[in-house]
């Protein structure tokens, strides 16, 4: 999950597939148990009304919520 974070946290904003490397990232703190950061992922995630894992984002976010 570090070499994970570390690779991701890396790609720039501008880059094609950052909304691609939020979601891996999100998925990456959710997974490693950290509840704090997956959180705040999915949040901007969700808040990001053009973003391809809007809904998914939701999903997990009620995951963390119970």
């Amino acid at each position: 999950y570090n070499i994970a974070d570390q690779a991701l946290s890396q790609i720039a904003a501008d880059n094609p597939y950052y909304d691609q490397a939020e979601w891996y990232l999100a998925l990456t703190y959710f997974y490693a148990g950290d509840k704090v950061e997956a959180k705040a992922q999915f949040e901007k995630i969700f808040k990001n009304s053009s973003h391809f894992k809007r809904g998914e984002a939701e999903s997990y976010l009620k995951k963390l919520s119970n």
